[in-house]
């Protein structure tokens, strides 16, 4: 951020003394016999104390109010648990989650055809207390933190905590409302509704294992998890600038200034004045998955936009003379847009790496074809994560099919992380790829036939599935449900040697490296204490699974040698429109199974995650102490302020690992034991 923040404190106490003083030059006039003359309040003038070199930018003069993570939770109901559920509850959790059954047609007198809510004696329709007492179901509370300037549609994880079952494991989250702050049971005041949640529950199969906890049954809480991908935004909280000093020709400016640098899209203008004091800020399409870069953007604006090659020079020269201003500058060179790459170029070569990495960065958030070659040279010969910040830049820039080919050598890496990242900007360009693809084929259709889909359809589509034999060598199966629901997606990267990674965050994903990857003999692998078995005698004979579902009579099959098929056996429901075999295995089971493989010798190949940023995230927000005043905008400019107050009782544990919380998160190898019997599908939530 460009500016330093002006305490909001000082402000007030300001604001304060020069109401006091108009009151005492009121009261004096009313001593005289004088006319009384009119009493007028004095503003003081507010001066940012801000480097000379990022004075008139939009950050210098006024703050973004609204511009926090907001924490939002609620109360849910988690269902199809494997008799885990059922257990006692608070009276007041109870009272709230029955009401809001209720609210949503369930019970007596709501006729229904869903046998899960249906009495299997008498058939009648069951109570929401009768509900609650099902060792299926389970009642949650769901927390999440929204990142500031999220749009509607936007997309996050949700982090989810039993609060009368002993374990999630194959439950299913129904959709629950998220509003601001700590859940709210029934009989107090309701905060603002943000968003809601549903969708799969996800219990991590390996945070936290050791041999100590595997000795007492994995030591590892399986009563919390997360819906990866599961909450999305409904109501966004709005946004605005608030000027330090009020002016109607300076709103006038900052507004139209912001407005040039992001044209009017489907949400409308982008900035509009309410008054000379402040400026309604709504995020655009293009930036709906990535608010934080719109909002960085708009505090590193110049305001003046008479003249952006002259701020180019100012920023690049201010960068090589303060490098410790590094983020700050490259904000303000992509702030000003192409005119600056003349500018930026000529620091791709520079001998300090701070300033040729935010020279870089900017070129790359620009899209300038022309950082690919020097990007390449830090992914090549960087030090510690300036190599992967190279390779995730060149997943952004639009450039020719060479810059595929160099990218997939990093997919040879030994380095976990390197692979990874070369993975990513792989996955993403072929993405835009795909995109363009499914956008000429559109085009190329009679008005007549073509499909009316909105632009955030079309690139949901574009993600869906990667076709085989493209440039960018990636390909993607969509895993789904029956209902074609989402279960997760299988990408397969045939390059280097075998590793498998899968995602914690976001959407959910197995990735297979490697050009074959198959199930390898002979081998025993064991998990959930037997529930689970797959043998082979000898190598090249065709695995045997044996699997018994808590509860239920346990089924053999033989199943395909390849991992990528197999992957798919676990996942199918088998039903009549088709009748394959299949296990039904949430993303949860899936990865609990290729984990036990993976330790016991099932398969010849690491398995890698992702760092979890989620627990972080959450705590970080429980320690925020006060949030500003934030705006609640309507269509009619109507200002709605709430006052927002953190939660002091966040249901976090206090020993959740926390660390930073990156761009992007470190991979993490699990490390593999042939000899090991753990049972996989343990959770940690963290």
């Amino acid at each position: 951020m460009p500016a330093t923040p002006r305490p909001s404190a000082m402000v007030s106490a300001l604001r304060g003394v020069a109401i006091a003083l108009a009151g005492v030059l009121a009261i004096a006039g009313g001593c005289s016999s004088k006319p009384k003359p009119r009493a007028e309040l004095v503003r003081p003038t507010v001066v940012r104390d801000v480097p000379a070199v990022l004075r008139g930018t939009v950050g210098s003069m006024g703050e973004i109010v609204g511009a926090e993570p907001t924490l939002v939770s609620g109360y849910g109901l988690v269902v199809g648990l494997r008799g885990t559920g059922g257990g006692l509850l608070d009276e007041r959790v109870a009272a709230t989650m029955e009401r809001q059954m209720g609210l949503d047609g369930i019970g007596r007198g709501n006729a229904t055809t869903d046998p899960f809510l249906t009495d299997p004696v008498t058939g009648f329709p069951r109570t929401p207390r009768q509900i609650l007492r099902d060792s299926r179901v389970a009642v949650v509370a769901v927390q999440a933190v929204i990142p500031p300037g999220a749009p509607e549609g936007y997309t996050f994880d949700v982090y989810v905590r039993a609060l009368n079952a002993t374990s999630l494991e194959g439950g299913m989250l129904w959709t629950t409302e998220l509003r601001f702050g700590p859940p709210s049971a029934f009989g107090r005041v309701q905060a603002k509704l943000f968003g809601e949640a549903r969708g799969p529950i996800f219990i991590n199969p390996f945070a936290g294992i050791d041999d100590e906890q595997r000795s007492q049954d994995d030591g590892v809480s399986r009563s919390v998890g997360r819906v990866l991908a599961g909450g999305v935004v409904t109501a966004p909280l709005g946004m605005a600038l608030v000027l330090d000093n009020e002016s109607h020709a300076r709103a006038r400016a900052i507004a139209s200034a912001i407005n040039s640098r992001f044209p009017e899209s489907s949400i409308g203008r982008t900035a509009r004045g309410r008054d000379g004091a402040s400026i309604t800020l709504r995020v655009p399409d293009s930036y709906a998955q990535r608010p934080n870069d719109f909002l960085n953007t708009v505090r590193a604006l110049t305001v003046d936009t008479s003249a952006p090659e002259a701020y180019a020079q100012r920023y690049t020269e201010g960068l090589v003379a303060e490098p410790g201003l590094s983020r700050e500058l490259m904000w303000c060179l992509v702030a000003l847009g192409e005119p600056a790459l003349p500018f930026v170029r000529e620091l791709y070569e520079h001998p300090e790496m701070g300033v040729r990495m935010a020279a870089l960065e900017a070129g790359g958030r620009l899209g300038d074809p022309r950082v690919a070659a020097p990007l390449l040279d830090v992914a090549r010969s960087g030090l510690g994560t300036t190599r992967t910040l190279a390779l995730r830049l060149l997943g952004r820039i639009d450039t020719g099919p060479r810059i595929d080919e160099q990218i997939k050598e990093f997919l040879e890496s030994t380095d976990m992380t390197i692979r990874v990242a070369a993975y990513e900007a792989l996955a993403e360009r072929a993405e835009r790829a795909n995109l363009r693809r499914m956008l000429a084929i559109e085009a190329s259709k009679p008005p007549e036939v073509r499909r009316e889909v909105s632009p955030r359809q079309v690139m949901w589509m574009a993600k869906a599935t990667l076709p085989g034999g493209t440039l960018q060598g990636i390909e993607r199966r969509r895993i789904e449900s029956p209902e074609g629901l989402l279960k997760f997606y299988v990408d397969r990267v045939p390059f280097g040697s075998p590793m498998i990674y899968v995602t914690q965050q976001g959407v959910p994903r197995i990735v297979l490296f490697g050009r074959s990857l198959g199930i390898s003999g002979p081998m025993l692998v064991s998990a959930w204490h037997d529930r689970l078995l797959l043998t082979s005698d000898a190598a090249g004979e065709p695995p045997r699974l044996y699997y018994r579902p808590e509860g239920g009579s346990g089924t053999t099959h033989s199943v395909p040698g390849n991992l990528e098929d197999f992957i798919s056996f676990l996942a199918r429901r088998s039903i009549p429109e088709d009748p394959r075999p299949g296990l039904d295995f949430s993303y949860s089971d899936t990865v609990g199974a290729l984990y036990a493989m993976s330790r016991q010798g099932g398969v010849v190949a690491p398995l890698a995650t992702e760092e979890d940023r989620l627990v972080a995230e959450l705590l970080s927000a429980r320690e925020e102490v006060v949030v500003p005043d934030r705006p609640e905008l309507a269509d009619g400019d109507e200002e709605d302020w709430i006052r927002t107050l953190t939660n002091p009782g966040m249901e976090v544990a206090a020993d959740e690992p926390v660390g930073p919380a990156p761009d992007r998160p470190m991979i993490v190898p699990v490390e593999s034991s042939a000899a090991d019997d753990t049972k996989p599908a343990s959770s940690s939530g963290s």
